[in-house]
């Protein structure tokens, strides 16, 4: 599996490194978030609020502990995008690439969906992609790194790969929903 580890240069600094401590040893804890596979993924407020904006609303309540759901999201892709908040850091693979983009985009974090949109962008060999995935990517409206060309060679190639007839007719039947 390939991945790529992007670096947000600006996260560099004492007080978010303190927060991560922090969160490593348990202490100050005033969110917990459930994640689709009913995991919890504990965080400070004020990390998350500062790193992505849209969440400040949700995360600005007078409870001393918050708990939120993110029923979409499996707890590896929230891990890591929480992680980010406090590192600056993030590990993108093909394997969570695109699950990562829609978190990112859920919550406006342009780093996020940029880093992701680069990443897919150099591996755009849709040989293995499912159907969902295609449906995804031709429809999102954020897809700048991506041109309809490439799309539309990608799916030519995608569809023209198949071993035998029946292949084919079972990928341009997945194509057709």
């Amino acid at each position: 599996m390939e991945t790529v580890v992007y670096s947000d240069g600006k996260a560099e600094s004492l007080l978010i490194h303190r927060f991560d401590v922090f969160r490593g040893h348990g202490k100050l804890i005033d969110l917990r978030i459930t994640t689709k596979d009913g995991k919890r993924v504990r965080a400070h407020r004020l990390v998350l609020a500062a790193k992505f904006p849209l969440l400040l609303e949700t995360l600005t309540s007078k409870h001393d502990e918050l708990a939120i759901r993110w029923k979409r999201f499996s707890a590896d892709i929230v891990e890591a995008v929480v992680n980010y908040a406090y590192t600056g850091k993030l590990t993108i693979s093909t394997r969570n690439a695109t699950r990562l983009y829609l978190l990112a985009h859920n919550l406006g974090s342009k780093r996020i969906v940029s880093w992701c949109v680069d990443f897919l962008g150099a591996r755009w060999m849709l040989m293995q992609t499912t159907p969902q995935y295609f449906e995804m990517m031709l429809e999102s409206k954020q897809q700048k790194g991506i041109s309809e060309d490439s799309k539309f060679r990608a799916i030519r190639d995608w569809l023209e790969a198949g071993i035998s007839e029946h292949d084919l007719e079972e990928r341009a039947k997945a194509m057709s929903h």
